[in-house]
């Protein structure tokens, strides 16, 4: 799976964490039923967005909200190697150097490093830099408002206004450890493990989140 997907584990894990701070406590149930948006690829959800899909902070007040997670400094980490990558951003282990714990980095590339090419008839195109950055905070402040989960993967802080993600850091991933089977798996434990994943599914849809990434 691609790097903003890193963290799936044995046992049917979910590859986002989630603070146990709920941050929609100012919100209606309505108004958190009707929010809708990608946990797992801010860039799929960008790229399917329309032009009006993202509101200015100002006119947005879930954006206007302040995480609550700890903030982080980069040199917090000694940062290893690469683990994952998507369109938006890329996934990087890492170890939080007060603690020797082990973690996951998703940061956010540079403006320089991405094209979002041009729109209809070489206008601006519909989605820019600015709108990476409102997903990524979204994406939070999403984690944070559905709280924890046994099956979903934790987020513990961030780092550089939104624009890197400290995650729990899984052993491994689920798909390298179905690849590295050397035969086909056990019904009862392939039961298990899609028990454990809709089991986190279910706990986003109860509080009106939609993964809109899940992949067979």
């Amino acid at each position: 799976r691609g790097g903003d997907s890193h963290q799936g584990r044995e046992g049917g894990r979910e590859d986002h964490g989630r603070s146990g701070r709920d941050h929609g406590e100012g919100q209606s149930k309505r108004e958190r039923n009707q929010r809708q948006s990608s946990v797992d690829r801010e860039d799929e959800a960008i790229g399917g967005a329309s032009d009006d899909s993202y509101e200015s902070e100002e006119e947005d007040p879930f954006l206007q909200q302040q995480s609550k997670l700890r903030t982080f400094q980069r040199g917090d980490f000694q940062v290893g190697g690469m683990i994952g990558q998507g369109s938006f951003a890329t996934v990087h282990k890492a170890k939080q150097l007060a603690t020797a714990r082990d973690v996951a980095l998703k940061v956010v590339r540079p403006e320089s490093e991405l094209d979002f090419g041009t729109g209809p008839n070489g206008s601006t195109p519909a989605v820019s830099y600015k709108d990476v950055l409102k997903a990524m905070k979204q994406e939070v402040l999403l984690m944070e408002m559905i709280g924890n989960h046994p099956n979903i993967v934790e987020i513990l802080g961030t780092a550089e206004d939104c624009r890197v993600f400290v995650m729990e850091r899984a052993a491994s991933d689920l798909y390298t450890i179905v690849k590295q089977q050397e035969r086909n798996l056990p019904f009862q434990l392939a039961k298990l493990w899609a028990a454990h994943m809709l089991n986190a599914v279910n706990f986003m849809h109860e509080h009106g989140v939609v993964h809109q990434d899940i992949k067979p």
